[in-house]
């Protein structure tokens, strides 16, 4: 979906701003076994383009979540697509294992663990104003955080990154998954998948939203298609158009293609070989130099691979998959 341009500018300046210097790893290799092959440079293009942060002056950085992570997924009754979808996702954050993130379902914020950054609610139909920031206000009073009112909202699902009002930080994700009696097939459903794979996806990797193409080879690559917004309507949450959600899927991935796969493995092994970079103390993330995985990239190309094809061609994965990508 949609994710607002304000958190990820908010995530850039803190890095500037309060970036703590660890040692770093060793200037990789210069030599890659992998350098000739078209597919690692294509892989590090995708990477430049999707995941590289840079301010005038300031190397470009690629962002991952320190280790150990807590996401707390927060609903009610699932309907199938939804629950299927969040099955799978778990699935593969506990079959990797090196990236040391914790995925955790629980019925109300109440009930999600302490040291929890990331909060994501699935919600039914679509979120007002007003019920947002309810929802993130309670989120604020959870986590001992004064609440701020400044909030940035799309209503199929978005993520953003909240400052309280006493300069602390939570990241708050919503994904809708329309109605707990979602019929488990049609147009609905796969956008349901869409919205929750894409949402949850983009949260744990950073990666940006990119301009849409004939031909998507990502989740990011997005075709914008005019959507209900929570600002057309102060009465409530919009209705939902079946033409417009059947718009949105047909021209864009319903899943994760198989270069966000290698984005996955990619960050594992970052995390595994210990590829540092420099700590945000107030935000649990590590900013890498982009020249350091780019060369990681290429270097460890087939690793990155063999582990991307083991999860595309793994049963258990298909609900998070779009087979259909170029």
């Amino acid at each position: 979906m949609i994710i607002k341009i304000f958190y990820r500018l908010l995530i850039a300046c803190t890095v500037v701003l309060t970036m703590v210097s660890v040692t770093r790893s060793p200037v990789l290799r210069a030599e890659f076994a992998s350098s000739d092959d078209s597919g690692a440079e294509e892989f590090v293009e995708h990477l430049r383009e999707g995941y590289a942060r840079s301010l005038d002056g300031i190397e470009p950085q690629f962002m991952r979540l320190r280790i150990p992570f807590r996401l707390c997924v927060v609903h009610g009754k699932l309907n199938p697509v939804a629950e299927r979808t969040l099955n799978a996702f778990e699935r593969l954050v506990v079959d990797l294992a090196d990236t040391g993130i914790e995925m955790v379902e629980v019925p109300s914020v109440g009930d999600c663990p302490d040291a929890t950054f990331m909060f994501v609610r699935v919600h039914d139909g679509g979120l007002s104003v007003d019920t947002y920031r309810d929802w993130a206000h309670e989120v604020f009073a959870r986590s001992g955080l004064i609440p701020t009112n400044e909030m940035s909202l799309h209503s199929w699902g978005g993520a953003q990154l909240m400052w309280s009002a006493d300069d602390d930080v939570i990241y708050l994700v919503t994904a809708s998954q329309i109605a707990p009696s979602l019929p488990d097939d049609g147009v609905a459903g796969v956008f349901v998948k869409t919205v929750l794979v894409q949402e949850l996806f983009q949260a744990m990797t950073f990666g940006d939203d990119l301009e849409g193409r004939d031909r998507f080879d990502s989740i990011l690559h997005e075709i914008d298609v005019p959507l209900p917004s929570v600002r057309d309507r102060t009465d409530g949450a919009p209705e939902y158009s079946t033409s417009a959600m059947q718009r949105y899927t047909a021209v864009n991935a319903t899943g994760l293609c198989y270069l966000d796969l290698m984005v996955i493995a990619l960050i594992e092994g970052l995390i595994s070989d210990e590829v540092e970079g420099d700590v945000n103390e107030l935000i649990p993330m590590m900013a890498i130099p982009m020249a350091n995985v780019e060369a990681y990239a290429r270097e460890h190309y087939a690793k990155i691979d063999a582990m991307a094809r083991r999860i595309s061609e793994g049963g258990q994965y298909a609900d998070i998959l779009d087979d259909s990508c170029s």
